[in-house]
């Protein structure tokens, strides 16, 4: 989403600004969605979902965190992995590692849709596709972000590109599979 001088409290993208309301909002920033243990950078990404809006990123937060706990996110996070799920599940939807940083040292990866068997996706259920998608965003949070960071010097990164291979994909066929 481009960033836009004309959406409300779009003076927050100055960063001294920004950390400074991460500061006053420490309390209202909840902790298992911090990136890379920095609240300023998290504000950010919420602000921007919300167009620079400060309730709207605010209230956002607040589902996110509340979410999380409805839906034990937390405990799904710390249940051993079953290696085999993981496995099929990564070649349904095949994603590369970062294989290169922008010159703003933001991480970049490929997913693959033209390589989906939509047959083979619909063997799964939408709890496991989701449950397969927040352990991609948690592994994006607490290991890209991070390595990122530490090749930045420090400076948080944290968003990445993903260059999506549509290939051959057809919204037709798909809707077909619906039917």
């Amino acid at each position: 989403m481009p960033e836009d001088p004309s959406q409300k409290d779009f003076h927050l993208q100055d960063p001294l600004i920004l950390s400074e309301l991460a500061k006053i909002l420490s309390d209202r920033i909840p902790k298992d969605v911090l990136v890379a243990e920095d609240a300023a950078a998290t504000l950010r990404r919420f602000l921007v979902a919300c167009s620079w809006n400060t309730e709207n990123a605010l209230v956002m937060m607040e589902h996110a965190a509340a979410y999380r706990t409805a839906h034990s996110i937390e405990y799904a996070l710390s249940t051993p992995l079953d290696r085999d799920f993981l496995r099929e599940m990564r070649e349904l939807i095949p994603m590369s590692p970062v294989f290169a940083y922008t010159k703003e040292h933001i991480p970049v990866a490929i997913v693959r849709l033209s390589q989906c068997d939509p047959d083979d996706v619909l063997k799964y259920t939408a709890a496991e596709h989701v449950y397969l998608h927040i352990l991609q965003l948690e592994f994006q949070r607490d290991v890209i972000f991070r390595e990122a960071t530490a090749y930045n010097d420090g400076n948080t990164i944290d968003k990445m590109v993903l260059l999506i291979d549509v290939e051959d994909v057809s919204m037709l066929k798909a809707v077909e599979l619906r039917k």
